[in-house]
């Protein structure tokens, strides 16, 4: 009986021991996840910034385009992207979403360039319009320590990400 106890006490012991190893390992395997997801978001944006920007010189450098983008959609967002959608161009072909006060919106140029906009399980929390009179800037906060910023500044499309070790 004793003998029984001793094994069931070790096995118990053991099960913590795994479980807390496992507990240990699993935060920066969950961190190292979303720095990756939210890399290849950036890059996606980038995609597509460059996939607009690559139609507005093939078509003669209009101030505005109707392009449907699907191509660039996952499948499930093909029945959303089917309706035309009018892009609006910088001088320099980049494409913004400018509102009627002549101002960036960032919730619709976020829209238009990653109109998935969740990444894993997230979605922005914060968005902040940081933009001055020569250069646009939006950032997008999708938890405490993970921003994502898009700028277009002289006539360059960035965009950046960045992380914080709070």
């Amino acid at each position: 009986m004793v003998r029984g106890r001793t094994r069931l006490v070790i096995w118990l012991l053991l099960v913590v021991i795994l479980l807390m190893t496992l507990m240990t390992l699993w935060r920066p395997i969950e961190q190292r996840a979303s720095e990756t997801a939210l890399l290849v978001a950036s890059k996606r944006i980038l995609d597509r910034a460059n996939y607009y920007k690559q139609e507005w010189l093939l078509k003669k450098q209009p101030k505005r385009l109707y392009l449907q983008g699907k191509s660039l959609q996952e499948k499930k967002l093909e029945e959303k992207e089917s309706q035309e959608q009018m892009v609006d161009f910088s001088e320099s072909g980049w494409p913004i979403a400018i509102d009627d006060q002549a101002n960036i919106d960032c919730v619709a140029w976020l829209n238009l360039l990653y109109p998935e906009e969740r990444i894993l399980e997230y979605v922005p929390v914060q968005i902040n319009n940081v933009s001055q009179n020569d250069y646009y800037l939006c950032e997008y906060s999708y938890t405490q320590n993970v921003i994502l910023v898009m700028t277009l500044k002289h006539n360059k499309f960035s965009v950046s990400v960045g992380f914080s070790s709070n």
